[in-house]
């Protein structure tokens, strides 16, 4: 018997406001078997939250960021490397299927 195809999250985006507990720079390579895929030659930033607040970015989004837990959010994109102990405002998306999740995040603003 063939397993189900994986299912995907569902479209969610939220606004959040969260603590930055860490900043990281992932070299290209450290997602290499990870799911959802990474190109092998991506470099990727992270920061790991704590999050405060958290509400659906838009009508007919969810909101999946749950507050009181702690994330680690990923973007392509360079992030300010000087944002751990501080207070910041953001979007994140849960992207990826039943195989494995990851966190995206965009539109940082920092508060304290």
């Amino acid at each position: 018997m063939t397993p189900p195809p994986p299912a995907p999250v569902p479209p969610n985006a939220s606004r959040i406001t969260a603590t930055v507990r860490k900043y990281t720079v992932w070299s290209p390579g450290s997602f290499a078997k990870a799911l959802p895929p990474v190109s092998s030659d991506q470099t990727l930033y992270s920061l790991t939250l704590k999050i405060d607040t958290s509400q659906a970015e838009s009508s007919g989004l969810d909101s999946l960021a749950v507050p009181g837990s702690v994330i680690e959010a990923f973007s392509e994109a360079p992030l300010p490397s000087n944002l751990a102990g501080k207070q910041i405002e953001a979007t994140v998306r849960m992207t990826g299927d039943t195989r494995g999740v990851r966190w995206q995040i965009s539109k940082i603003i920092t508060l304290s």
